[in-house]
């Protein structure tokens, strides 16, 4: 059998928006958010070939990865400690629950390789876009033997955010972020993105959410009733008029993250970057997802390098090395193909 290695990019996402509502009885959180891409990526390059006895194989393994100083990056989880390696396994398990009679995937060997960028536990959502990429990846690869809902459920079942990353375009999410609602991506959003030195688990902000929440400190949609889903509708559906008008102090005005108090409640650097970019010059800066990455927006692309300098040098004075600025403009950026995924930026084949 002839192995076949794709090279995707698996681009990082920041949250416009997000409220959050009570824990369910599945131990998840009822959400509303709104995703944005952002061109920050990693390389995940995933090579198919012939299993061993009839059994599938996975190995992860890293890449070389983009030197950001002075960031110390969290070392990367190796084969089935990595939801990309979990990915194979649960898309496997799919296909022969649904394809038994006709075996028509047979088990395979998948090496995955990693060229992280994306820092890991920062809140973008970088390892549920390499499982994202790696589910693509054997779709191509063994004829898109799952259906669009099958493919979902593997997908929502690896992560909250794998079935966006999956569809990749800007989109408002609810339940738990998998039911999507796409917006239209254009335009893109003038970004200074603050990339942590260090890590914070989304479970650890979410527990310390629910502990503000109980306290009635935690924001106004912060609840404890899981009946009842967050709030917020209006708001983004301001969000939205904003976006497709490309009225940034508009959209600055609808940004918002009620994890964002727990977030700066365990990591107090949180605050400091967010003010660093506001001093800058943004109109606008939010933590992304649970943290600890931050963003900025600006009014438009003109000197967002300056930006991001001048919150660097901010930063410097209070917490030095903590982040790293990045000016982009939001968007999974030229090297995504397809609109999403729709042909491997490269597919080398060899005996």
């Amino acid at each position: 059998m002839q192995s076949v290695t794709y090279r995707l990019s698996a681009p990082a996402k920041v949250n416009l928006f997000l409220t959050v509502g009570g824990r369910r009885a599945d131990g998840y959180h009822e959400i509303l958010t709104v995703f944005e891409p952002i061109p920050l990526a990693d390389e995940v390059t995933v090579t198919i070939g012939s299993g061993s006895a009839g059994k599938w194989a996975v190995r992860v393994r890293p890449g070389p990865s983009v030197p950001r100083a002075p960031r110390e990056p969290a070392p990367l989880p190796l084969d089935l400690d990595n939801l990309a390696g979990r990915a194979v396994i649960r898309y496997a398990h799919e296909v022969e629950s649904l394809h038994a009679a006709s075996r028509s995937v047979t088990p395979a060997g998948v090496e995955i390789i990693i060229e992280k960028r994306i820092p890991i536990a920062a809140g973008l959502g970088g390892g549920s876009s390499d499982a994202a990429a790696v589910l693509w990846a054997l779709q191509e690869h063994f004829g898109h033997p799952l259906d669009s809902l099958a493919l979902r459920r593997v997908a929502l079942d690896l992560g909250s955010d794998v079935p966006f990353f999956l569809y990749g375009e800007r989109a408002i999410g609810r339940s738990r972020g998998e039911d999507l609602v796409p917006i239209p991506p254009e335009p893109g959003l003038p970004l200074v993105v603050g990339l942590p030195a260090f890590s914070l688990g989304t479970a650890d902000v979410y527990r310390r959410h629910d502990c503000l929440s109980a306290r009635g400190t935690a924001g106004a949609s912060g609840r404890q009733d899981p009946e009842r889903p967050p709030s917020g509708t209006d708001r983004v559906g301001l969000l939205r008029e904003a976006l497709a008008g490309g009225r940034m102090p508009e959209v600055a005005r609808a940004l918002h993250n009620d994890l964002e108090p727990a977030a700066v409640s365990l990591r107090p650097e949180i605050r400091l970057a967010l003010e660093a970019l506001r001093k800058a010059g943004c109109l606008a800066a939010i933590p992304s997802g649970s943290g600890p990455s931050v963003f900025g927006l600006a009014q438009d692309e003109k000197d967002l390098g300056s930006l991001a300098a001048r919150a660097g040098e901010w930063l410097s004075g209070t917490s030095p090395g903590a982040y790293e600025f990045v000016a982009m403009v939001s968007g999974p950026g030229p090297d995504t193909p397809g609109g999403r995924w729709g042909h491997p930026s490269q597919v080398r084949r060899r005996r």
